[in-house]
């Protein structure tokens, strides 16, 4: 439930980003990717 709701979240700001003209698609989108890989890897190697 945590990541779903995670995911929305980062989807709503990402959304709300663009549509304030704060942020371009590809800034979104490699911010977005750049913290996917930071959780993963946090989730990974923090056992």
């Amino acid at each position: 439930a945590a990541f779903i709701a995670a995911l929305l979240a980062a989807g709503a700001l990402g959304s709300a980003r663009l549509k304030l003209g704060y942020h371009t698609l590809s800034q979104v989108a490699v911010g977005f990717a750049t913290g996917f890989i930071v959780a993963a890897g946090v989730g990974l190697f923090n056992w």
